[in-house]
């Protein structure tokens, strides 16, 4: 093997780790995260910074999490309950679609006028 072919070897392999140096090196320099108490923190914004044993740290991943999932839960719980609404809604206006459905059918007598587009179906069955 010469010496031009062991070169580009070299290159080729080395090439990955100069384009990562660079942007290790930039994302340590710059003060990205939260900066608290003087200290600058790579965490989420949202997450507290507790005073343990007289030095400050950030709370742990398992109570921030916990918080996060109490408040999803939470709002869930809430959409749950105007779902049950709107379903119980739905189903008052069905039955009413249905007994409107029955009175005309008894008004207009053996059911000779009128198109059926139902197929002998009550509106409630049609809707679901």
């Amino acid at each position: 093997m010469s010496h031009a072919s062991k070169l580009w070897i070299v290159f080729l392999l080395a090439s990955p780790f100069s384009v990562l140096v660079p942007v290790c090196s930039a994302a340590e320099d710059g003060e990205t995260g939260v900066k608290k108490y003087g200290v600058v923190h790579d965490i989420a914004e949202d997450r507290q910074i507790n005073r343990v044993g007289g030095i400050y740290e950030p709370e742990g991943l398992d109570r921030y999490l916990k918080r996060k999932f109490d408040a999803l839960f939470e709002k869930i719980g809430g959409m749950e309950s105007r779902l049950q609404k709107m379903e119980t809604g739905i189903s008052e206006v069905q039955q009413s679609l249905a007994r409107l459905a029955d009175e005309k059918g008894k008004k207009s007598g053996s059911g000779g006028g009128g198109s059926d587009f139902s197929g002998g179906k009550s509106r409630a069955e049609l809707v679901r």
